[in-house]
């Protein structure tokens, strides 16, 4: 409506122009040498103007006429297009209903059709063939995605997991520095390439890339720092495996360093000291660690730091386990260290009050042994042994060093419990299964898990 008002407006104006060019009164005379032309001047104008108009038709219909196979390709250029972003649309529809011979076909149609979109029907079509086992087509078609600057970060990452699918861990690992050296500041790489060399178990490696990611923030500060300890730690043990002691325990000072209280960093460092026969130095680490977090191990270490002079003496080696324990006496670990000095010595009763008030704080199923065993040695009373056997049977278990992440249990500490678990290993005592709503000292019936389903998981 709109266009037809606006067409009969100019009309209009052009009828109404040329009415006014022809009522002009007057004429125009043209005189050359003997020759005078004298027109009126309306009808002038009028032509003048006519002959505008007819030339500016004429320029813009030549001009049409021009650009007409331009724009018959333009239009052409457009509908292949379009078939294009079908082709495309039913590959990727292909793809995730696993029709990998379909997704290839429309792929290629699309790579055809519309070589605009080269990246993605690339893309497409390298999937397709991974998926019906092409592998070396796929990497051919990764690798040219990966030596375009648009979409190299996507050919990297195919021919990575390519890499990985044929076994060749080394090769990912390659690849995936390629891919970070071509673009520094794309931070979303490190840590792929962080898990690639920890799986390859290249320590040094990752201990580098840890500190690339720590500076763009691309991992929490806390896992930053629990895993730098890790990796020195292993690094120490290592060192220390090579038979060179003196560098490994400087690894494990600097463990400590990064993140105070790691325990196995703590007990390698305490064991090196007391071999070396650097008594204060073990002292300082043992009592450092125990106010942080207690371990039996570090007992047994600071009961070896006992002259022989004094290991004879009355009450001596009770007064030497106290000095330790003295600095975190709330833990239940410094009652049972003393409870169990105590009745290496034949403090029976000192050993059963330090065991009461541990079941107290925190009953486990180490305490009521250690209470059986009392009732057995000094009071020869069965039944009461009974009583404590049956409690430790209902009771928490003792601390272990445990997985986290597959709740597997292992006889020390380990840096990977499986290739891909990484410092997942720590101290501490397993949860209990629940079966039936049965409640336990680790939450009531509702948190109970179901059987079948964790034997599944």
């Amino acid at each position: 409506m709109w266009k037809t008002f606006w067409y009969m407006a100019k009309l209009a104006i052009v009828i109404t122009g040329s009415l006014w060019l022809l009522s002009l009164e007057g004429d125009i005379v043209f005189q050359w040498d003997v020759y005078k032309i004298t027109a009126h001047t309306g009808f002038f104008l009028f032509i003048v103007a006519a002959f505008v108009l007819v030339v500016t038709f004429v320029t813009r219909g030549a001009i049409f006429v021009e650009s007409l196979p331009k724009l018959l390709k333009l239009h052409n250029a457009g509908k292949r297009r379009e078939k294009g972003h079908v082709a495309i649309l039913r590959s990727l529809t292909a793809l995730s209903a696993g029709d990998a011979k379909i997704a290839a076909y429309q792929a290629q149609r699309a790579l055809k059709l519309s070589p605009a979109e080269d990246g993605l029907a690339q893309l497409l079509g390298a999937h397709a063939a991974r998926m019906s086992g092409q592998a070396d087509d796929a990497e051919e078609r990764f690798a040219a995605l990966s030596k375009n600057k648009e979409t190299s970060l996507l050919g990297y990452q195919g021919l990575i997991k390519t890499a990985y699918e044929q076994g060749e861990e080394q090769k990912a690992l390659s690849l995936a520095y390629q891919a970070y050296n071509k673009n520094t500041k794309n931070k979303d790489f490190l840590p792929r390439i962080y898990d690639m060399e920890l799986e390859s178990r290249s320590w040094n490696a990752a201990l580098k890339t840890l500190r690339k990611i720590e500076k763009f923030s691309a991992l929490p500060k806390d896992k930053i720092k629990k895993d730098r300890a890790a990796l020195i730690t292993q690094i120490g043990l290592e060192t220390k495996r090579g038979g060179q002691y003196a560098q490994a325990a400087d690894q494990f000072r600097a463990a400590l360093k990064v993140s105070n209280g790691f325990l196995p960093a703590s007990l390698e460092l305490a064991e090196y000291f007391v071999k070396q026969k650097q008594t204060r130095k073990a002292k300082r680490v043992i009592e450092a660690q125990w106010r942080i977090a207690p371990h039996p191990q570090l007992a047994i270490i600071w009961m070896s730091l006992l002259s022989e002079r004094k290991q004879n003496k009355p009450d001596a080696r009770l007064e030497w386990i106290k000095r330790l324990c003295d600095h975190n006496i709330a833990h239940s670990e410094s009652k049972i260290a003393l409870a169990k000095v105590a009745m290496e010595d034949g403090l029976w009763g000192v050993a059963r009050d330090y065991l009461i008030k541990a079941e107290a704080a925190t009953p486990s199923a180490r305490v009521y042994r250690m209470l059986e065993e009392i009732a057995h040695c000094s009071e020869h009373d069965n039944d009461k042994a009974r009583i404590w056997a049956d409690k430790g049977i209902d009771a928490p278990s003792d601390p272990v060093w445990m997985c986290e992440a597959t709740g597997r249990i292992y006889a020390e500490w380990q840096i990977m419990s499986s290739p891909q678990n990484f410092n997942t290993i720590v101290w501490r005592a397993p949860r209990r299964l629940q079966i039936s709503g049965i409640s336990s000292p680790y939450g009531g019936a509702s948190d109970a898990l179901n059987l079948v389903e964790f034997m599944d998981n």
